[in-house]
């Protein structure tokens, strides 16, 4: 009888340590389970630069050094971006989507107005385009005008490829004129597609080569 009850003895004394190996696992688990609700109800957007090249090629570049670069940088990289996410063609109707809603995403509510127009028109229409060939952007400059704080010019240049050689179908040269200002009360997803809150309240571009 002893040498049973030395064995029962053991198996309580036995479960009674996996029962509070169990419930420190738990409370551990707590613990985690609480640190990722903070860490997902906390998200931290960090913005960064994309270099592209007159390919379409994207390259990650590294996140802004906000403190080491000036905000008027800054503000002329994302307006060229701008630019190219607006004016680039690419066969893939997805990412054609996707650049479209980075430009969209800047602009302000008229100036998405005078985008969906220009748009709408079959000839200026990316799915039409993208049917026979592909358009990417090179040589963006950004200067602002003198003596204007919101008002900047650009130019760039549109090169057309045939979709299946790549060989050269036109190029065309164009000027626009942007103005811009600071967003307000941007929402978490807003904030995640335009991160340094710039808003274009004005964007016109006309052409100034005729095409080669």
């Amino acid at each position: 009888m002893l040498e049973r009850s030395d064995l029962f003895l053991a198996l309580a004394r036995s479960a009674r340590a996996w029962q509070l190996a169990a419930v420190a696992a738990l409370a551990g688990n707590v613990v985690l389970g609480v640190g990722f609700v903070e860490m997902a109800l906390s998200s931290r957007y960090v913005p960064y630069l994309v270099e592209v090249d007159r390919h379409g090629n994207a390259s990650y570049a590294g996140p802004i050094p906000v403190a080491d670069l000036p905000e008027e940088k800054l503000l002329l990289q994302q307006l060229r971006q701008f630019v190219w996410n607006l004016r680039v063609v690419v066969p893939d109707p997805v990412a054609e989507g996707e650049l479209l809603a980075r430009a969209y995403a800047l602009a302000d509510v008229p100036v998405r107005r005078s985008f969906e127009e220009h748009f709408a028109r079959p000839e200026n229409d990316p799915r039409t385009i993208a049917k026979s060939g592909t358009r990417t952007v090179d040589s963006i400059t950004v200067l602002r005008l003198p003596q204007t704080e919101a008002t900047y010019q650009l130019t760039w240049k549109e090169i057309l490829l045939e979709r299946r050689s790549f060989g050269v179908v036109e190029e065309r040269s164009y000027q626009g004129l942007a103005t811009v200002a600071r967003a307000k009360d941007q929402t978490p997803e807003e904030l995640a597609d335009n991160p340094l809150g710039l808003l274009i309240t004005g964007f016109t571009w006309t052409e100034t080569t005729g095409g080669k």
